[in-house]
């Protein structure tokens, strides 16, 4: 049976997590991310060369999404 005081916490847990990640989301990275979906269609060398500048900046993101999660922050 779930715990409703386990998943109220986990509520107020995500809660503060998306709303620190909104406001700490660099406009830098959010430029690149607009810029990347606008252009991946563009991208010369078939397939292998698309997902290598997707998982690129995948890599990138998740470097700063990652801070945000539950199993960074040691929840579960």
């Amino acid at each position: 049976m779930v715990d409703l005081n386990e998943l109220e916490n986990l509520k107020l847990f995500a809660k503060r997590n998306y709303d620190a990640f909104v406001v700490q989301f660099p406009q830098k990275l959010a430029k690149k991310e607009e810029k990347f979906f606008k252009n991946f269609k563009k991208i010369n060398g078939g397939s292998i060369k698309k997902l290598l500048n997707l998982y690129t900046f995948m890599d990138e993101l998740y470097e700063f999404v990652r801070r945000f999660t539950p199993y960074n922050n040691a929840h579960f």
